[in-house]
Order: structure tokens, then sequence, then C-alpha cells
């Protein structure tokens, strides 16, 4: 395990959804680990990606998540999606993304590396 589950109560009603971001963030890293080991045997470690949240995060924000582009949609049921979309350069900033996810206490729905990105985007 990357990420320690130790006994940190942080308040009664949120440890088990902390410890639930933790599974899948350890899931995530477990699975970009091993496509950062074939980038790098290539020579790139810069990717497209796609992250869905359960919520909003506002468009002005955007540079907080490495400049990616913003769309909000609502679903069937009411509740609205954010879903973020650009280039990230390497590992450590797909980290750092969806730390930020978590530090807003958002529900992380799915991280999608794109093989095939928009024209305009540099990888």
């Amino acid at each position: 395990m990357l990420v320690h589950e130790g006994s940190h109560d942080l308040l009664e009603g949120y440890s088990i959804k902390l410890k639930s971001f933790i599974r899948v963030i350890n899931q995530l890293i477990g699975t970009f680990y091993m496509d950062d080991i074939q980038n790098l045997h290539e020579g790139n470690s810069t990717a497209y990606y796609e992250i869905k949240v359960k919520g909003r995060i506002e468009e002005n924000m955007s540079d907080w998540f490495e400049d990616m582009s913003i769309e909000i949609e609502s679903t069937e049921g009411g509740s609205t999606v954010t879903t973020l979309r650009g280039v990230v350069a390497d590992q450590a900033a797909l980290q750092g993304i969806i730390s930020r996810i978590g530090m807003l206490n958002m529900t992380l729905i799915s991280v999608t590396k794109v093989n095939d990105y928009p024209e305009n985007a540099q990888c």
C-alpha cells in the first residue's frame, strides 16, 4: 500500500469517506505507475487525461488544476459532474490534481488516459 490507512479519524462522519478516497488513490497510483514506467521507457511522460468528479469545480479554478479545461454537466438524477480535460506533464502532476480534488472533499468518479486527444492538445 502506497498511502497508509492508519486510524486517523478526522471526524467520525468523514472517516469512511477518507478511507475510500485512500483506496481509490492507491488503485490509481498502482495503475498509472505502470503506465509511467512504460512512458519513461519510451521517453515520454506527458499525457492527455479526462478526470470526472462528482460536484462542481468552477472554471476560474483551472489554474489550480494544471490549466485543464473544465466542463460542468447535470445528470438525469439532478447531480452535478465536473469533467477536467487536458495535458498532464507527468505522474507527479496527475497525483497533485487528484490530491487537490481530495482537498476539496469531492468524490473522484474516474481518471482516464485518453489516446485520441484533440489536435490542439500538445503532449
